[in-house]
């Protein structure tokens, strides 16, 4: 037996009767630290695979890796079994940094940020709303000509979310509000209801007809806050711009802000760190990982048999109502799209297919061409520069992935996962200020205009 596996059973024992982490509800993470190790041997990696299903430590991976010596690898870790943890990783002689000693103050700082942001949009819509140009802004409550500019968050909704954290029920009004407002350009659809009853709506954006398409998805992790967010960006620029763009306009899009609607909305209200589905599994464990619930090489590389764990597959294919929908969806519109993108984050990497293994698709050099094409409009934005390739190149292997299933099933050419804002050398991981939204907004907005226009 390997030392480390021995050390790993030793400190199981010693952890196993006490409450099991992930049946907490209402979850505050005060005290919880992101730790960054730099495994450098393929033996590391391994230890660190069945430590990411050891759930009795109650430890999150924000970012795995299969390979040594070539990417950091993000845990956060609760105080309870903080020692424990790094027991484990020193007899491994894995080299580590903590590099966030409190991921509540992160989201502390998140949350400020956007209730900030929240309230100015709705004050700069009072002064508007008045006849006023402006809004004095910077805490104060007056319009430029001094009447008051009055802050309350029931109408934002119907106004604008653009640049906000907003909920999943916001966003479904807002689509609507937009799409009445767009003089035909966009209608709403609603694709099914979630588990929970949610509805799944879309926008579509220019003509059915027989027009090629091109689908775009955010969110099917709750808590890639920064995802959603872009879209939804991307969204109010397209309705402006539609028309006036070739490259926009030769297709009808198809959007869908929030592909995981009960997830996202738990992530608001009780677990900001929440990533998978709320329907009940076995172990009184609950959701399932829903980009590893697809139908392309289902339950493989990357996910995990335990229920409770973050990339427990499901029970089978499409188990779960969100990823039923948007399977029908797209197999009803399929002869039509050229192009599937999701919207994820961390790390900003352009992500090609297959993320199930180290075989290419046949038409791997085109997908690479268009990619690249993608990574060097984003850097002419803000100069953020992208990695593009497969997952099993440059990060982790991970089976039943939505953009593996839209280009090997439903036979879409184009198929593309973007993991988004920060960089994999952040410290904040998914917990992202509102600064953040607008630079996230124009960068992929700049890609996804040059990939569509580049499809052949």
């Amino acid at each position: 037996m390997r030392v480390g596996t021995l050390v790993l059973l030793c400190a199981l024992v010693a952890v196993a009767w006490s409450k099991p982490v992930w049946k907490e509800k209402n979850r505050g993470y005060k005290n919880y630290r992101l730790v960054r190790l730099s495994p450098t041997t393929q033996d590391q990696i391994d230890f660190l695979k069945r430590l990411e299903n050891t759930v009795q430590l109650g430890i999150d991976f924000w970012t795995p890796s299969d390979h040594p010596g070539t990417h950091n690898i993000d845990i956060a870790v609760p105080p309870k079994t903080y020692r424990t943890f790094i027991r484990l990783i020193e007899a491994n002689k894995i080299t580590y940094k903590v590099i966030q000693e409190d991921i509540q103050s992160l989201i502390d700082t998140e949350t400020t940020s956007n209730n900030k942001a929240r309230e100015d949009k709705i004050k700069s819509k009072a002064c508007e709303s008045q006849g006023n140009s402006n809004w004095k802004g910077k805490g104060k409550n007056k319009c430029k000509n001094g009447q008051d500019a009055v802050a309350t968050f029931s109408n934002l909704a119907t106004d604008s979310i653009v640049g906000t954290y907003a909920r999943h029920g916001e966003i479904n009004a807002w689509l609507d509000a937009v799409a009445a407002e767009s003089n035909g350009l966009a209608t709403v659809e609603t694709i099914g209801q979630t588990y929970e009853g949610k509805d799944m709506k879309v926008l579509k954006i220019g003509e059915d007809g027989t027009k090629p398409a091109i689908w775009v998805d955010a969110g099917i992790h709750a808590r890639e806050w920064i995802a959603p967010a872009t879209l939804v960006y991307i969204i109010d620029k397209f309705l402006s711009e539609y028309n006036s763009l070739p490259e926009l306009n030769k297709y009808t899009w198809y959007m869908l802000p929030v592909a995981n609607p009960d997830g996202y909305e738990y992530s608001h209200t009780s677990d900001r760190l929440w990533r998978k589905t709320r329907s009940p599994q076995s172990w009184g464990c609950r959701g399932v990982d829903p980009n590893r619930n697809w139908d392309s090489h289902f339950g493989e590389a990357g996910t995990s048999t335990f229920p409770c764990s973050d990339i427990y597959p499901g029970t089978g294919p499409f188990s779960e109502k969100c990823t039923q929908n948007i399977r029908d969806f797209i197999n009803e519109h399929k002869d039509r799209l050229k192009m599937y993108l999701s919207f994820h984050s961390y790390s900003e990497l352009w992500l090609t297919p297959w993320g199930w293994g180290t075989e290419k698709p046949s038409d791997n050099a085109e997908m690479m061409r268009v990619a690249n094409l993608g990574k060097t409009a984003v850097q002419g934005i803000n100069g953020k520069s992208w990695t593009v390739g497969a997952p099993p190149d440059i990060l982790y292997a991970a089976s039943g992935g939505s953009y593996d299933w839209a280009k090997e099933k439903a036979g879409i050419k184009y198929a593309y996962t973007l993991e988004l804002r920060p960089d994999g050398n952040a410290s904040n991981g998914f917990v992202i200020p509102t600064s953040e939204i607008l630079p996230s907004g124009k960068e992929v907005y700049a890609a996804v205009k040059k990939v569509a226009s580049e499809l052949i």
